[in-house]
């Protein structure tokens, strides 16, 4: 213990030897001499007190003791908060209380925790502080950090958080059931999203595992981040916060009431980590008096190989450095601490212990492992020894240089290809006018003649020629190269993983592209069961799953992705973010989608280099916009994004032609039909100039000009547009593909609004073949959309009965498919009872009718005024032949405000 530390306990034996009553007197006169002292004696008292069990109990008969203005604070459930409606307590503790909340603004629903700081009943000024440090908290942007929204006052001046959400469960009760490296990919998560704060300038120091929750997705979320910093800003906040910390994880420093630093949430780390391993906490304290707490401390907390079996020797070591008892012996940074437990989890040597030959040789053995007999001589037991620093010290030299020789191989496979376009003779026939594709063959064909000898370079060269097919939109001329790639990669001797995977991830992805998913998701899965655990493989299988529509899949695979990739690394994380937002929006949580997408933008900044990937993105974010009625936001976010592409690439491209495709979209949705088919017909005519190939972007645009020629009343240019597209489709796609079952169905609309609905019936019967082949048990979206469209067929051609069937068969799917008060399933409802209705089940038509109307009028989503109105023309229709002409007249005038955007 160093001079200051005895002289600070020395003084703090002597204030609690004295009466209550005395005390402050003596802090005062204490103060003169030495205020610094007087501090942190006054914090040590402070915390003492705060060691009684029943702190928090206290702190809730304060305010139930308050004057009757406080009263209120103890129960706010139905108060509202600058719009949000506290509807539940989800917890309370010593710094305030938790409610869930709700608010709905402009049509869109929200929820949000809200948590109201007792803080400043005890200490005023930390209200103050509270509002000028929250802007710096809302900075705070990482995936395993709960967002601090907004803040702000209630109407009696109770400062309040306004959070996300985060339901899920401590740390500490998820990793019990945990493997011990899931524990540590814990911990890493938890590691980096306290670094990625630090870089901010915010300290949390109050980490403990009820502030870490693990959500559903296997994520850690920290709560309250920075919430203590801000407390803990000036003056006498110091003393006041060690009355809330949680001793068994609070450092030494701060139980003395010393300054805070980085230092202090890097011993909380470890003590969180040490309890995360073992299931039990490194100390108990509580109840104990500071004095002797800071004894324990410093006498150590008890080896972790004693509390747990199978912890590797390395964590014990890390945790030791993260809670030494001097700040200064710590990690330098969270991110330190984040590394160490990336090298534990791989086996390699961490900075912790001293790096020594017998450290390093033990690490290369858990690596590779290798056995010895015993009855081998010392001097064989040396020599093979020295070989194994031989191969260690190799292994090194290895890491080092393999950035090196990746880069002459990429610079070989380049020159390869350059030679080639040099090869062009331009005094031959053609020779000026060589395609991309012709190049690309002669590129294939000499990597076979010429790098035959050379087969890393070969690989890399073969990889190139792929990437370069399968961004041209070129799949299935991909996939032979990658598999000769992968093949050749079969003789070399040292271990690529890197260069496996890209050839793996390849390959996935040009299987794909040929709507061959099954087959990419087996070659995937097989690779992450056999151990690979890349972050680019999970990103490979995530677009697979979301291919296959098993939303769930992919979002455990991103989430996995996202924990792996490195921070550095933002245009990778951009798109892991950009797929979480694409699987909210699947999921019609559009605006959970836009807080993903703000990430994924955020995280890509500003560089011009990434205008294309940005484009991209903005274009989903245009899409939720739009899908949440914002069209003037969703048009210019849309725009942006066109005229990225067309910096980008120019007006005759592929990808220019896919952002109109995004615009026209926008548009659509906003009832702008007739500016929407004049963008959709130039898109048509730009793609069709790019070649004769039929594409999967002029199949779409077709599609979408045959929908917004029947928005405009033109059905024989609907059925035209359609028609051309089913022709495309059959060309694209097997005899069992979504895309065509979907071509199908929009025939049958077309055909349906001209009344012909014997034709109809051929159309969705065919749609429906399709869905089902390919859901078989499974549920199927299409599946269900198309029964219902059958009824609505079969109920215009006056066969009820079947209508009725078909429309429970639809009804049974889409209540499992969606939640009951979800618009879409009301949709199905409201076909269903028009269907009722007129079959004579009128009681039953209205009920279900109402439930519809129900729904709309909730929805978060905006709902088509088409649906709107058909829905109270069934209502204005139901009352009307039930003798009921006022409820009758109130629906007819709702039809009369519903008018078209564009007549």
């Amino acid at each position: 213990m160093n001079e200051h530390a005895f002289r600070l306990e020395q003084v703090f034996a002597e204030f609690m030897a004295l009466p209550e009553t005395r005390r402050a007197e003596a802090l005062r006169a204490l103060a003169i001499d030495n205020e610094a002292l007087a501090q942190r004696v006054a914090a040590l008292l402070d915390a003492h007190d705060a060691t009684a069990p029943d702190l928090q109990a206290l702190v809730w008969r304060t305010l139930a003791d308050a004057d009757a203005e406080a009263r209120p604070w103890l129960d706010l459930v139905g108060r509202e908060l600058d719009g949000w409606m506290l509807e539940e307590e989800l917890g309370r503790g010593g710094m305030g209380v938790v409610y869930a909340a709700r608010r709905v603004r402009d049509g869109i629903e929200q929820h949000a925790a809200i948590k109201l700081l007792a803080m400043p009943l005890f200490d005023a000024d930390a209200g103050k502080r509270f509002v000028r440090e929250a802007a710096v908290l809302a900075r705070l942007d990482h995936p395993s950090i709960c967002r601090l929204r907004d803040w702000g006052h209630s109407a009696e001046g109770w400062p309040y958080l306004v959070l996300d959400r985060v339901d899920g469960e401590p740390v500490d009760r998820y990793a019990a059931r945990q493997p011990m490296h899931r524990r540590i990919e814990l911990m890493l998560a938890i590691a980096d999203a306290v670094a990625s704060a630090h870089r901010q300038l915010v300290l949390h120091l109050d980490l403990k595992p009820d502030n870490i929750l693990v959500d559903a997705e296997g994520r850690p979320v920290l709560l309250d981040f920075g919430v203590s910093r801000v407390l803990s800003e000036e003056g006498s906040a110091t003393v006041t916060l060690a009355r809330w910390l949680t001793p068994d994880y609070a450092s030494p420093e701060q139980l003395r009431g010393e300054v805070t630093s980085v230092a202090s949430d890097l011993y909380a780390l470890g003590a969180i980590c040490y309890e995360v391993v073992s299931g039990q906490r490194p100390f108990q304290l509580a109840g104990v008096p500071v004095t002797e707490a800071l004894r324990r401390i410093e006498r150590g907390a008890s080896p972790l190989r004693t509390r747990v079996s199978g912890a590797p020797r390395d964590i014990e070591a890390v945790i030791a450095r993260a809670m030494h008892v001097d700040p200064a012996r710590r990690y330098a940074s969270a991110a330190a601490f984040a590394d160490d437990l990336r090298a534990v989890l791989v086996r390699r040597p961490v900075s912790a212990r001293p790096d020594s030959p017998g450290y390093r040789l033990r690490t290369l053995l858990r690596r590779r492992p290798v056995l010895l007999p015993l009855s081998t001589a010392a001097v064989v037991a040396i020599t093979v020894l020295a070989g194994l620093l031989a191969l260690q010290a190799a292994d090194l030299v290895a890491q080092r240089d393999r950035a090196e020789l990746e880069s002459a191989r990429a610079r070989a496979a380049t020159g390869l290809l350059l030679s080639s376009i040099q090869a062009a003779d331009p005094a031959q026939e053609r020779g000026a006018a060589l395609t991309l594709s012709e190049l690309l063959d002669s590129t294939a064909m000499r990597i076979d003649s010429e790098l035959g000898a050379a087969p890393a370079v070969q690989v890399a060269a073969l990889l190139q020629v792929a990437e370069v097919r399968r961004s041209l939109g070129q799949h299935a001329l991909a996939l032979p190269l990658y598999e000769r790639a992968r093949q050749v990669q079969t003789q070399l001797s040292d271990e690529d993983d890197e260069g496996r995977l890209a050839l793996l991830v390849g390959q996935a992805e040009a299987l794909r592209g040929v709507d061959r998913v099954d087959e990419a998701l087996v070659l995937l899965e097989a690779a992450r069961d056999g151990g690979d655990d890349h972050w680019s493989l999970h990103l490979a299988l995530a677009n697979m799953y979301l291919a296959n529509s098993r939303l769930d899949e992919a979002e455990a695979s991103v989430q996995q992705a996202l924990l792996a990739v490195p921070a550095s690394d933002t245009v990778h994380r951009a798109e892991l973010l950009q797929r979480r937002g694409y699987i909210a929006a699947r999921r019609e949580r559009h605006v959970e989608a836009l807080e993903w997408f703000e990430r994924a933008r955020a995280e890509l900044g500003t560089d011009p280099g990434r205008r294309d990937t940005l484009a991209t993105l903005l274009m989903e974010m245009a899409d939720s916009f739009s899908i949440l009625g914002q069209h003037e936001r969703a048009r210019q976010v849309a725009d942006q994004a066109l005229t990225m592409q067309r910096q980008v690439y120019g007006a005759q491209h592929p990808a220019t032609v896919s952002a109109m495709l995004g615009v026209v979209y926008v548009i659509e949705r906003a009832g702008q039909w007739q500016a929407a088919l004049d963008i959709a017909n130039e898109a048509i005519g730009i793609e069709r100039a790019l070649g004769s190939r039929p594409s999967r972007r002029l199949d779409r645009l077709l599609a979408l000009s045959g929908t917004l020629h029947r928005n405009l009343g033109d059905s024989a240019a609907a059925l035209d547009a359609y028609r051309a597209s089913l022709a495309i489709a059959e060309q694209l796609y097997p005899a069992a593909h979504r895309a065509l079952a979907n071509s199908h169905a929009l025939v049958a609309t077309a055909l349906a609004d001209m009344g012909d609905f014997e034709g109809t019936l051929v159309h969705y019967e065919r749609s429906w073949a399709i869905y089902d082949e390919l859901a078989g048990d499974d549920l199927s979206r299409g599946r269900a959309t198309t029964a219902i469209n059958l009824s609505s067929s079969l109920r215009s051609l006056g066969r009820l009965e079947e209508s009725i069937q078909w429309g429970e068969q639809a009804l049974q799917e889409a209540e499992r498919l969606y939640r009951p008060d979800e618009w879409i399933l009301a949709n199905f409802r409201m076909i269903q009872a028009r269907t009722l209705f007129q079959a004579g089940h009128v009681a039953e038509a209205e009920a279900m009718a109402l439930d519809v109307e129900r729904i709309y009028q909730a929805s978060p989503v905006p709902v088509r005024p088409n649906a709107l109105r058909n829905n109270a023309q069934l209502l204005a229709d139901i009352y009307a032949s039930t003798g009921q002409p006022h409820r009758a007249e109130s629906y007819l005038a709702q039809i009369a405000a519903l008018a078209s955007p564009e007549g």
